[in-house]
């Protein structure tokens, strides 16, 4: 069962705002003259919320105009079940999700996840993006790196395939500097693990297919699965269905993967 990644966002983005406002699920409650419970409900999966209502909120969390106005495309777009005509990027979702995390575990066969990229290597994955919009597009992309260095950041573990380092994204230099990276990421922070699955491991279950796995604490405990294509993103959020990705994903961690000593050497190693 996967569900509608407008609604998604927009539970996400109210959350989200209604966090940096400072206010209680209680005075949302009493302002919109909602039932006990439907904040939250409201904030985790997007439904029972009209575009009106969405404004009303966004004036009481002092939202400003960009964020009103992304707010009004997402509630429009929900009840529609369209996507909104300004999110060219459909991961929009995601990465409010990942904001809120208290734990992520991500699998790419072949490519650097984004939370730790270089901007060298981030410009070379985004260089088709449409004239004047790169630098731009880079930036976004650093930026949502900014969770790792919070107060309060998620627990994070990165599991790459090997050709995700041997991928020349940008040609020799660039990935040099992004292995040098990986390397001084997993040193560096303590709530952020990378383990390289090596070519020897040879097939198992989730090859070919990555997947990012989100959980978030507030304000109800959730965990979702996303899968991202060319054109849409998927969000599973069904018990068993998410229960199968988590189990792939501890087997590869645990069984598949090179532990942390064995993973540094192979990005070492990757570095000449």
């Amino acid at each position: 069962m996967t569900d509608n990644p407008q609604r998604v966002a927009l539970g996400s983005f109210l959350r989200d705002l209604r966090q940096r406002a400072g206010k209680q699920l209680t005075e949302v409650e009493d302002l919109m003259d909602w039932y006990d419970g439907k904040a939250s409900r409201v904030e985790v999966s997007g439904r029972g919320i009209v575009p009106a209502e969405a404004e009303k909120l966004a004036e009481f969390y002092g939202a400003t105009a960009s964020d009103r106005e992304w707010l009004r495309e997402l509630a429009i777009a929900a009840r529609k079940r369209t996507k909104p005509a300004h999110v060219a990027d459909f991961a929009q979702s995601y990465i409010n999700f990942e904001r809120q995390a208290v734990e992520i575990s991500v699998f790419d066969d072949m490519l650097v996840p984004g939370l730790v990229q270089t901007a060298a290597y981030a410009r070379a994955l985004l260089s088709t993006s449409p004239r004047g919009q790169l630098e731009e597009r880079v930036r976004d992309r650093m930026g949502r790196q900014a969770i790792l260095m919070r107060a309060d950041p998620p627990e994070v573990r990165i599991l790459l395939g090997e050709a995700a380092i041997h991928q020349q994204v940008g040609g020799p230099a660039v990935m040099r500097e992004q292995v040098g990276h990986l390397r001084e990421v997993a040193a560096r922070l303590p709530h952020v693990s990378i383990r390289v699955i090596p070519f020897v491991a040879g097939a198992h279950r989730a090859l070919g297919v990555g997947f990012r796995i989100v959980r978030v604490a507030d304000p109800a405990e959730l965990t979702r699965v996303y899968l991202e294509g060319l054109t849409e993103a998927t969000y599973i959020h069904n018990e068993d269905e998410v229960d199968t990705y988590l189990s792939a994903f501890e087997h590869l961690w645990e069984n598949v993967a090179a532990n942390d000593r064995e993973s540094g050497s192979i990005l070492r190693r990757n570095m000449t």
